[in-house]
């Protein structure tokens, strides 16, 4: 939690100072009051849906599946656009599925090879000293 919190707060603190820097210098235009109240229901959604409740759920299935199962599953993001993508009728590539592809081997294969460096390090006797590596 106290990551995800610092990474929020860094973005958040990041994109005030950025609106705020662009439209002192006249790059961006200042919202008129109108347009402030016209889009705040949007920000609210976003805040309390994508922002706060996202991110404990996130937070609390890393805790369930294990940071490496999450790894596996956030990258899979990607594969799943593709399949949205398929069932939107949208035109799919032969780069699309490459890309695809690429991206479920290298996951399950990086996940297989991880699995498989827990399972030697578990097999090995715990050093309590840093005496008995060099004996």
């Amino acid at each position: 939690m106290r990551y995800s919190t610092l990474s929020c707060l860094l973005g958040t603190i990041t994109a005030i100072v950025i609106t705020v820097g662009a439209s002192l210098f006249g790059v961006l235009p200042v919202p008129s009051a109108e347009n402030i109240l016209a889009v705040s229901p949007h920000l609210l959604f976003m805040i309390i849906f994508p922002g706060a409740i996202a991110l404990v759920g996130w937070n609390i299935g890393v805790t369930i599946l294990s940071p490496l199962n999450a790894l596996l599953f956030i990258n899979f993001v990607p594969v799943t656009t593709l399949l949205v993508s398929i069932f939107q009728g949208n035109c799919i590539t032969v780069y699309d599925l490459l890309g695809t592809f690429l991206i479920i081997v290298s996951l399950l294969s990086n996940n297989i090879f991880v699995r498989m460096l827990q399972r030697i390090g578990s097999k090995q006797p715990v050093q309590t000293h840093l005496c008995e590596r060099a004996s």
